[in-house]
């Protein structure tokens, strides 16, 4: 049988035509074909209508078919009817048997059969098995189940409902959907519609998506590696079905829902875990926006990469991330806070990479809910103050080579500076101007790996009143040292440094070297408010660290320090030796202040109550009590300061002290002598005639009484010997002055 450009040779044949030559109806046809290659026979039902004029014929024919291989369609299939379409499906639905279709057709044709034409179609054809070539040489989706729909004359629908998708040598990946719509059957050219679903494990999708064919991550190439986790993936392509189609003339996008995905290196050098991601890709980028992990900080990330070719400093990449990362978290991705943070800090980061593979992080960061401190200067901003922060890392190659632009700004903060890096890390970070509530400080930090942590520091202001009255946890004895921490050195020049108790100093140079526990070296000059000068040392000799100060005003002096408060005037000179062969490091030493005042002094001044010499007393709480000298060995160690037959003296007054001072609680335990009316005492002694009734012997003296003092020192217990009142002999040794 012969129908155009089509031949079926037919293994059984019947049917029911009824009508004139010009007008006939064909009921009840059956054909019965044999299959190609030992198939199935195929079954094709027929009815309909023709009519027949002088020179055309038209019919409308009801067509069955069942178990029509795919692979014989060509054969039922007329030459030059659908156009394109006819050896695009042909060629491309290589295996399956359709089953169960149900056709309605108009045709046209010259009367002898010849240029058949298509007017009308409906109906569909499910179809099993189906192999499916819809974009070669991608692999076919395979063992589809598929129905083709004739919607119109014009357009053929292909819907897809399950089957799987090879890529490359791999498994194959699920096939959840596809659906292929060709338009323009009664035109010159048909255009198509792909679109396919399909589920599997992410490196299986991004193989598919790496296809030649598809030139979206094979022309365009994306440093995937290490991918797992699972995706859905939807591919949609527009395509002319003609023989001279170029890439150019294809339009394909692709959209990807990622679960739990891991890729290695995917931003700045840093891994994406817990990735759930939706991604779009087209010819010309692909875009991904969803949430994740990225070096281990949960995050918000939105990234682009374009495919266009463009200049070297056109931006290829950038990923922008948005999340609450710890401290911990960013010291692990080179991000070393330097113990300056705390707490919790929401930030975006930006990262952009140029098509010369250079590249750039701006990071943005919330400081409002973090701590801030500066140990050194126990300066601190605390929780709820409003601040932020702002930097741009610079990368060569995803590494990091430097840090510019660092801007800190908040409430009595502000900070402007640039950070050196090397082999990755930072190395230095430069202050520009750096105002910490009452500190205003330019320098630099040099953070060499292995080395010390170098500082150096200038600036009209430097606020250490905080520090120096901080008190620290008492060492723990029983416990072994804690192993030490970074070593560090430090030089600089302040025009002021404010001290405790209101203590201002003027003009002050520091040069300071620590190993991380002990100042190894140390000189500070400068002067107090009254333009007193004063000076610390610590300096190795002969294999002893040896401590030295002086102090033209040490009563401001001592009270900036925040160690003794109620000192007025006096000048000081300390000396001593550190013992570090233990752990306290105790410094054993001699100091003598001359020439001062004592003004308010609790203990003392209960001490004069208890001997009822009231006349001292108020001078005490009033211009202070003249002492000529006081002369106090001492050890102190950690926070206790040990007095070894300290002795002070005056003309109205003399004293001995031994005991201890707890330094951190302010709490006394010493005993001593006093002698009031000192000057008088020891006047008797040595007037001719009289002395010998007053002096028993050498340096016997007279009004003589031991005293303890426990307790705090702003209200202690004062203890007085009544036993020892008026004995003679006490003052010989005591004041050095017979």
């Amino acid at each position: 049988m012969r129908m155009g450009e089509v031949t079926l040779p037919i293994r059984s044949a019947s049917a029911t035509v009824s009508g004139r030559p010009e007008a006939f109806r064909i009921d009840g046809s059956t054909l019965v074909l044999p299959g190609a290659d030992g198939r199935s026979d195929t079954v094709l039902s027929l009815s309909g209508s023709v009519k027949r004029g002088a020179t055309r014929l038209a019919a409308t024919l009801n067509i069955g078919l069942d178990r029509l291989g795919l692979a014989d369609l060509p054969r039922l299939w007329p030459v030059g009817v659908g156009g394109g379409a006819r050896p695009w499906l042909t060629e491309n639905m290589t295996d399956g048997l359709i089953r169960d279709g149900r056709l309605t057709v108009g045709l046209e044709a010259n009367s002898d059969f010849s240029g058949v034409a298509l007017t009308q179609a409906s109906g569909s054809l499910d179809a099993d098995n189906v192999s499916v070539h819809w974009l070669r040489p991608v692999p076919p989706a395979e063992r589809g189940q598929a129905r083709i729909r004739l919607i119109d004359a014009d357009t053929i629908d292909i819907v897809l409902t399950a089957g799987q998708q090879r890529v490359g040598t791999r498994a194959p990946i699920v096939l959840t959907g596809g659906t292929m719509r060709i338009v323009g059957l009664s035109e010159k050219d048909q255009d198509a519609e792909i679109a396919v679903q399909a589920n599997g494990p992410l490196a299986d999708v991004i193989a598919l998506l790496k296809e030649p064919r598809l030139k979206l991550l094979s022309a365009h190439p994306v440093d995937l590696r290490d991918p797992s986790g699972e995706a859905t993936v939807s591919l949609r392509i527009a395509l002319p079905l003609e023989n001279r189609m170029t890439l150019d003339d294809v339009e394909i996008g692709a959209t990807a829902q990622l679960r739990q995905g891991h890729l290695t290196g995917v931003a700045a050098g840093r891994d994406l875990e817990k990735g759930d991601l939706e991604i779009a890709a087209n010819k010309k980028q692909l875009t991904f926006k969803g949430t994740g992990q990225i070096g281990g900080i949960a995050a918000k990330i939105d990234g682009l990469i374009d495919f266009q070719a463009g200049r070297p400093r056109d931006v290829a990449q950038r990923i922008a991330v948005a999340g609450k990362p710890s401290v911990a978290q960013l010291n692990a991705t080179g991000l070393d806070t330097l113990d300056l943070v705390s707490g919790d800090i929401p930030m975006t980061a930006v990262w952009s990479k140029l098509n010369n593979g250079e590249g750039d992080i701006v990071v943005e960061a919330d400081l409002t809910g973090a701590i801030l401190g500066i140990e050194p200067l126990a300066w601190a901003k605390p929780a709820g103050r409003p601040a932020k922060a702002s930097a741009r890392l610079v990368l060569a190659k995803d590494r990091l080579s430097s840090i510019d632009n660092i801007v800190v700004e908040g409430t009595d903060l502000s900070m402007r500076g640039v950070a050196d890096v090397a082999n990755g890390r930072i190395a230095g970070l430069r202050v520009d101007r750096a105002q910490l509530g009452r500190n205003e400080l330019a320098g630099s930090i040099r953070i060499p790996q292995g080395g010390p942590i170098g500082f150096v520091l200038n600036g009209p202001s430097l606020d250490l009143a905080a520090k120096i009255v901080e008190k620290p946890p008492s060492r723990d004895k029983s416990k072994p040292e804690p192993p030490p921490g970074p070593a560090w050195t430090m030089t600089g020049s302040f025009g002021r440094v404010l001290l405790a108790n209101a203590v201002e100093a003027q003009s002050v140079r520091v040069e300071v070297a620590n190993d991380g526990r002990i100042f190894q070296r140390l000189r500070i000059a400068g002067s107090t408010q009254a333009a007193a000068p004063f000076g610390i040392g610590i300096a190795a000799e002969k294999g002893l660290r040896r401590a030295t100060a002086t102090a033209a005003d040490a009563g401001a002096f001592l009270r900036g320090l925040d160690a003794i408060h109620t000192m007025q005037g006096g000048a000081l000179t300390l000396t001593g030796t550190f013992d570090d062969t233990n752990a306290a490091h105790a410094l054993s030493g001699m100091a003598e202040i001359t020439d001062f005042r004592v003004r308010g002094a609790p203990a003392l001044g209960k001490l004069l109550q208890a001997m009822t010499l009231y006349g001292l007393v108020d001078v005490v709480s009033g211009p202070g009590l003249g002492f000529s000298t006081l002369t106090a060995p001492f050890v102190l160690s950690d926070d206790d300061l040990e007095l070894r037959d300290a002795r002070a003296f005056s003309p109205s007054l003399g004293m001995t002290v031994k005991g201890h001072l707890d330094m951190h609680a302010e709490i006394a335990n010493i005993e001593g002598t006093i002698v009031p009316a000192y000057f008088f005492n020891s006047l008797l002694g040595k007037i001719p005639l009289f002395g010998g009734v007053f002096r028993s012997e050498e340096g016997g003296g007279l009004f003589v009484a031991r005293y303890t003092i426990k307790g705090s020192l702003n209200d202690p217990s004062v203890f007085v010997n009544p036993l020892s009142m008026l004995t003679p002999g006490f003052l010989r040794g005591i004041f050095g002055i017979f």
